[in-house]
């Protein structure tokens, strides 16, 4: 009994010691960086600048439409648009009208990288900020991406907008650290008028009082909205926000089943329903009708995040990293959630390593970061090429895994005593 108690600290001590040496690897290693990244930006700029596709097209589609005055959710035969944004973006992208379409996709592709590089290092200061304890951030960064590298190469390739998600919603962060509450508010404001995803935190900013941080954002969304008014008029930027939230939900509806839906709305339902193929409805569990088991999906998904959120609020409130664990209760709580979406968990995943890049965490946190990084990352056709993981499901329990891991992770400690040989 004795000789189990002798023995942890030596194993403590040597697990900082080969964490130290990795860390050194690392940061001598880090010029490495470069080459990859432009060794996956090559092709990616030939494919943005050959390919007519990428959801950039929706955005200059909205854009157009934007500057003639037309309805942005309504074509003029009365079918759907493919535009699913609130207004403001469609303003926001006039810009791209100016330049010929395969600029377009470049440019985008320039941009959101630039974002991405933005994000990590944004999130790095929030968290050293909010919660300084031990060292190694090129260890922790590693850590991190390894389960979201595959979400935000998808995001890159096919000219999304969520990497600047992923900037806005840590720079709020960390003015909120920062106390800054106005500033963090329009940051917030900023995302959500772009894609309302990350709104949870909207209501742990409400619920904590930072009435300075509401202003700010209630601000960044009229700012965004004048624009709008100016084009349409009063009347009709109602109207066109009225015809986003009908959108929304009818697009939700369309994509209830999608196999690569993962939010746990989506997940239940499919459990319950099947999954669209392109032979048609596969059953997975049961078989029953999608229409009557839809609400019931929708219904226990919310009661399961309001539940999670509550428990989050009463244990966490005044833990600074607490915020970051609602970033996985997000994405499982919209209705539709696509894996590019996935790459505004960058927080949260950084929140959920540290203990692992301190050296703090035992054997069971490395199994549980190590099947989070099957969950979300194996499926890829990258890599195991895992078809039928994900109508199963197996994204969504790698986000409720992400939740319970960076809900756990968030809470304060002591940093882990450091050996002497450890590298300065």
């Amino acid at each position: 009994m004795l000789g189990r108690v002798d023995d942890q600290p030596q194993q403590v001590e040597t697990g900082g010691r080969v964490l130290d040496r990795l860390e050194a690897a690392l940061r001598r290693g880090r010029w490495l960086a470069l080459p990859l990244l432009l060794a996956a930006l090559v092709p990616l700029t030939y494919r943005a600048a050959t390919d007519p596709k990428g959801d950039t097209r929706f955005y200059v589609r909205a854009a157009e439409r934007f500057v003639a005055g037309a309805p942005l959710y309504r074509a003029e035969d009365g079918a759907t648009t493919s535009y699913t944004y609130p207004p403001p973006f469609a303003a926001a992208c006039v810009w791209t009208l100016a330049l010929p379409y395969p600029a377009v996709r470049v440019a985008w592709l320039a941009l959101m990288t630039a974002c991405a590089l933005g994000a990590a290092a944004v999130a790095l200061r929030w968290l050293r900020e909010a919660g300084p304890r031990g060292g190694r951030p090129h260890l922790l960064l590693l850590l991190a991406l390894l389960p979201l590298l595959r979400f935000g190469m998808n995001d890159l390739a096919h000219g999304q907008t969520n990497w600047l998600l992923a900037l806005l919603v840590p720079a709020a962060l960390l003015w909120l650290q920062r106390g800054r509450d106005l500033r963090a508010g329009a940051f917030l404001g900023a995302a959500l008028v772009i894609k309302p995803t990350a709104w949870p935190l909207l209501a742990w900013v409400a619920l904590s009082g930072r009435g300075r941080a509401l202003a700010g954002l209630a601000s960044a969304a009229v700012v965004a909205m004048l624009p709008v008014v100016a084009r349409y008029g009063p009347a009709g930027a109602l109207g066109e926000v009225g015809a986003w939230l009908e959108a929304s939900p009818r697009f939700a509806d369309l994509e209830a089943l999608a196999p690569g839906n993962a939010s746990l709305a989506s997940t239940l339902n499919r459990l319950l329903s099947g999954t669209t193929t392109k032979a048609g409805l596969e059953p997975l569990l049961l078989a029953l009708d999608p229409a009557a088991t839809r609400p019931w999906a929708r219904a226990a998904a919310v009661l399961i995040v309001a539940a999670a959120f509550a428990w989050l609020l009463a244990r966490r409130r005044r833990e600074p990293l607490a915020p970051a664990a609602l970033l996985p209760l997000a994405a499982l709580l919209s209705p539709v959630t696509w894996k590019a979406h996935l790459v505004g968990l960058l927080p949260a995943t950084l929140v959920a390593a540290r203990p692992l890049a301190e050296g703090s965490a035992g054997r069971g946190a490395w199994l549980a970061w190590g099947a989070l990084a099957a969950l979300l990352a194996l499926p890829s056709r990258g890599l195991l090429d895992l078809a039928w993981a994900e109508p199963w499901g197996s994204t969504t329990a790698g986000l409720a895994l992400l939740f319970a891991l960076s809900a756990s992770a968030c809470r304060a400690a002591p940093a882990p005593a450091r050996s002497a040989a450890s590298p300065g």
